[in-house]
């Protein structure tokens, strides 16, 4: 797995600009891409949850990025809060342009959200390219260093999950 982008996405919210969120995506051949998209702790506009099919859809066109995709929304720990992942399905991945607080942009289908524990984003990604450093001790036999298998049931998981989706929608 390959980080290839890593970066500071900049968004309108509903009503003005200076929404910021932080953007991560891998790559890995054979598997569908993973976009990581982190809530910042001083994004003062509409949160990534509240603009996530616009955010997906902004993503996707200005990488130009295959679909479907993994999409995982990301809030870190802040101010003594746990940190939290969402596996984030769409129920299509056609862009659709819309008028959004007098602006016309594009969106994807509606999102449905699934939680996942930082021990299945671990079975995602390697270990140095977590997007949190404190992540808990994990527990799996398969491996001497206690990180998940590669081929964890949590990437089939959500792989499936998405690609299934997007295969009943066509």
């Amino acid at each position: 797995m390959k980080k290839i982008h890593d970066y500071i996405h900049f968004y309108r919210g509903y009503w003005s600009e200076g929404g910021k969120c932080r953007i991560k995506i891998y790559r890995e051949d054979g598997r569908a891409l993973i976009v990581i998209c982190s809530q910042l702790p001083d994004n003062v506009n509409t949160s990534v949850t509240n603009m996530v099919e616009y955010l997906a859809a902004e993503i996707i066109e200005e990488h130009i990025l295959p679909t479907p995709l993994v999409w995982i929304e990301h809030y870190p720990e802040h101010e003594g809060e746990i940190g939290e992942y969402s596996s984030v399905t769409f129920s299509n991945w056609q862009l659709e342009e819309i008028c959004l607080g007098g602006v016309w942009r594009y969106r994807v289908g509606s999102p449905v959200w699934s939680p996942l524990s930082a021990e299945e984003v671990g079975a995602l990604l390697p270990r140095d390219l977590l997007p949190s450093p404190s992540l808990p001790a994990w527990s799996c036999s398969c491996r001497k260093d206690g990180w998940p298998c590669s081929d964890s049931w949590a990437w089939s998981w959500i792989t499936s999950s998405s690609l299934e989706q997007d295969r009943r929608l066509k």
